[in-house]
């Protein structure tokens, strides 16, 4: 029935609609039929063959979903809201004694991550391409209008042209992150982040090295 019902979503237009829809069938044809199913198994022991479905189903639904909020050309506050929706959706489970929100949050994570770290491959180049040009040579003053002090403060400090563009890309990629963050996926956003960073840490001390 699940099957059914999702195969007739149109899957265009508005992405929020569309994965709304897809997640109210899911789990309100979960919570009916777990509902059934304690009507009709009485015997507690016998929920566990119940969870083993219900978990293949959300799995499936985890695919679908992937599919439709997480495209390269979607912005991020969109995707954003398509999870919270999801996680919301499947929280209600809860209440009738069905948690399956955890498993549901690792399965999202892992998309969210991978989605992430698309965006964040389109920056790589750039920066990439300034450590390339970099002399390590020439310092700036931290108050150069390129550099963005008031999120990376450097009082006293001299920074190269490659570490402004580092900056400047970080800080862009944050502001992609930043709506993720109200998914309570903080932790996969924070990995993508510190994962960017420290991809360049090794050329750009080798490259600081290489100037003296």
């Amino acid at each position: 029935m699940i099957k059914s019902k999702t195969k007739r979503i149109h899957f265009y237009g508005d992405v929020f609609t569309s994965t709304a829809l897809l997640s109210a069938i899911t789990f309100d044809s979960i919570e009916a039929a777990f509902d059934w199913y304690n009507f009709s198994f009485r015997d507690p022991k016998l929920v566990a063959g119940f969870v083993a479905w219900a978990r293949a189903e959300i799995s499936r639904f985890c695919d679908l979903f992937a599919r439709q909020a997480f495209r390269p050309d979607l912005n991020t506050e969109v995707v954003a809201s398509c999870v919270v929706d999801a996680l919301e959706n499947c929280r209600r489970l809860g209440y009738r004694g069905l948690d399956l929100s955890i498993f549901l949050q690792e399965r999202l994570a892992a998309s969210v991550t991978s989605a992430l770290e698309s965006r964040a491959a389109v920056h790589y180049a750039r920066v990439n391409a300034a450590i390339e040009l970099d002399d390590f040579q020439t310092c700036l003053p931290v108050d150069t209008p390129d550099w963005p002090a008031a999120f990376f403060p450097l009082s006293g400090h001299k920074i190269t042209s490659s570490l402004t563009v580092l900056a400047a890309v970080a800080l862009s990629l944050f502001g992609e992150v930043k709506p993720l963050v109200q998914s309570k996926l903080v932790s996969c956003c924070s990995d993508t982040l510190v994962r960017f960073i420290d991809t360049f840490s090794d050329s750009l001390i080798a490259s600081f090295k290489n100037s003296d």
